[in-house]
């Protein structure tokens, strides 16, 4: 069933996994994370999302180059959306013992949602980071804290989990979680208690092009690259002049 609220964007949700989601938990997400006014379609998935283990969010705009996931929010929205949110079976399976953990995960999903409706020619260079950062970087950048998007992101799920929860309580069910030896996400859960959060993003397109600056010229070579390889149908090409964003 697709529901909204009347946030300052146009939030709606499909609840394909049927977890047990209040609406008012979902307006009070719409409200804190005032999102710029726009069509947003969040997806709680009963299937994995291929290539993310979490979430995935993406604008409509880039849609031919994610059309698997593009395609769980044309099914639920037909044309009616700018930018989709999906969040993974793993995660919407853990609201009921993890509530905070399920806010902050849907919370960083927002943050990138942000970027997508208030500044595209960013949200372009940031998954042009992510495929390129570590190749360009020669192996020194590989971790996701290591992106500034990401680290920011992270910092806006924490503030959406604290603002309906409690930091002490998202801290609680993150300790819980490291217990299991299983996982394999123990460094990054670690880092998590103790990262402060934010709800500022004024910065973001600064500390991108410092984060490229010293490979520049071996980042620009390698989106044209791909752009060639690809015939144009790459990303990269989303940005008319690229190498100007990093003026």
């Amino acid at each position: 069933m697709l529901k909204n609220n009347y946030s300052m964007a146009n939030l709606k949700w499909v609840n394909h996994a049927k977890i047990d989601i209040a609406d008012s938990f979902m307006q009070s997400i719409g409200t804190i994370s005032c999102l710029p006014p726009a069509a947003v379609v969040i997806i709680f998935n009963n299937a994995r999302i291929p290539g993310n283990r979490y979430g995935a969010t993406l604008p409509k705009k880039l849609s031919k180059y994610a059309q698997t996931t593009a395609r769980l929010f044309i099914t639920a929205c037909g044309n009616d959306w700018d930018c989709g949110i999906a969040i993974d079976k793993e995660i919407c399976d853990c609201i009921n013992q993890f509530p905070a953990y399920f806010a902050y995960i849907l919370g960083h999903e927002l943050g990138h949602a942000h970027i997508c409706l208030s500044d595209f020619d960013l949200h372009v260079v940031m998954c042009l980071i992510d495929m390129f950062i570590e190749k360009v970087s020669n192996g020194e950048i590989t971790q996701w804290y290591e992106r500034p998007h990401e680290k920011r992101f992270e910092q806006f799920g924490i503030y959406i989990a604290e603002q309906l929860f409690t930091r002490d309580k998202l801290n609680e069910e993150i300790k819980r979680l490291l217990c299991n030896s299983r996982r394999l996400d123990h460094k990054w859960l670690e880092i998590i208690l103790s990262l402060p959060s934010s709800n500022v993003f004024g910065d973001l397109r600064a500390l991108s092009i410092n984060c490229v600056k010293p490979y520049k010229d071996k980042f620009l070579d390698l989106c044209t690259n791909h752009i060639e390889q690809t015939k144009g149908n790459s990303i990269a090409a989303e940005i008319s002049n690229l190498s100007g964003f990093f003026q």
